[in-house]
């Protein structure tokens, strides 16, 4: 079993993760799925970037191989999204502000 989450952006080939052979994945995302810079998105929230989503999402994999009993047979690939600057990320991991 085989897995991507989080940012694809396939967006010259337009190949989806399905496509490139993975059992599973969020489907073709992009920069903007992980809220970029003038998307409308998410940049700012409690889970900036997706990154406590995707993690979990890989987790859950994970957790279903061995519960298959197959965890030596199931690799998956995660893709975070860049963080651009300090305002994206979660309000408990900010810093001080100057």
């Amino acid at each position: 079993m085989t897995a991507h989450f989080g940012k694809w952006d396939h967006r010259y080939d337009e190949i989806t993760p399905a496509e490139q052979g993975y059992d599973f994945s969020d489907g073709y995302t992009g920069n903007s799925t992980g809220g970029a810079k003038g998307s409308g998105g998410p940049a700012v929230q409690d889970d900036p970037k997706r990154i406590d989503t995707i993690t979990n999402k890989a987790l859950q994999f994970i957790d279903r191989s061995h519960a298959a009993n197959q965890p030596s047979r199931q690799r998956s690939r995660v893709g975070q999204y860049q963080a651009e600057d300090g305002s994206q990320s979660a309000p408990t991991q900010r810093g001080p502000t100057r």
